[in-house]
């Protein structure tokens, strides 16, 4: 049989352990449950960026599509509406918004910027890329892009940067406006690791034409 003395100590320190174990037990249960609402909500904005993804990829092609079959049907005399740009502005997704700059016909850079920035909240990026046209006719461009995207704040998180190798095509509406659709892969650099994923940018650019010096008439 314990003395006394034994009893009146133990007993409140198996009551404080008790206590200990139970609030370990709630810490653990807790934070099991904060990591399990933040997976879900991760996996539901992956999932709605998917689904944003396919709907603007799915927009732009109905867009093309509805001018080249208007172009087909009624077929305009011959003129490329791309020739003489120069500086176009505009919004680029997903970057905002855009200078573009034809150097020559066929080889032009581009510079994207944003940023957004409340008490302690900030978001932005700049991008940066080269254009390289491949293909030229009437209404449409295709051209090949080299970009690079840095991040700011809260923007495309966890990644710093990525670089990325897209294909791109560009509708003219007019001599002065166009509409350009962009997809390929990226590379995102993250804290600690790099990924490989797809990317796409749609813009809309207005452009100034340069001038061009009117030839003398032969005699």
């Amino acid at each position: 049989m314990l003395p006394l003395t034994t009893l009146y100590y133990s007993t409140p320190l198996r009551s404080r352990a008790n206590r200990s174990d139970r609030c370990l037990i709630a810490k653990r249960q807790k934070s099991l449950t904060e990591h399990t609402r933040v997976r879900h909500s991760t996996i539901t904005l992956n999932r709605g960026g998917e689904s944003v993804f396919k709907k603007l990829v799915l927009l732009a092609v109905i867009i093309i599509a509805i001018a080249g079959a208007a172009y087909a049907q009624e077929p305009p005399a011959s003129r490329d509406l791309s020739q003489n740009r120069g500086l176009g502005i505009g919004l680029q997704a997903p970057c905002a918004f855009s200078f573009r700059f034809w150097l020559i016909e066929g080889f032009g850079l581009e510079a994207n910027a944003f940023l957004i920035s409340t008490g302690d909240f900030t978001i932005g990026c700049l991008a940066a890329k080269t254009l390289l046209r491949l293909a030229d006719t009437d209404i449409f461009d295709f051209y090949a892009v080299l970009w690079a995207n840095f991040h700011f704040g809260d923007y495309a998180q966890p990644s710093v940067a990525d670089v990325a190798l897209l294909g791109g095509m560009e509708l003219s509406i007019l001599p002065s406006l166009a509409i350009n659709l962009e997809f390929g892969q990226a590379v995102f650099f993250e804290p600690t690791r790099v990924s490989l994923q797809p990317t796409f940018s749609l813009g809309l650019h207005y452009y100034f034409l340069k001038s061009v010096r009117a030839e003398p008439p032969l005699e």
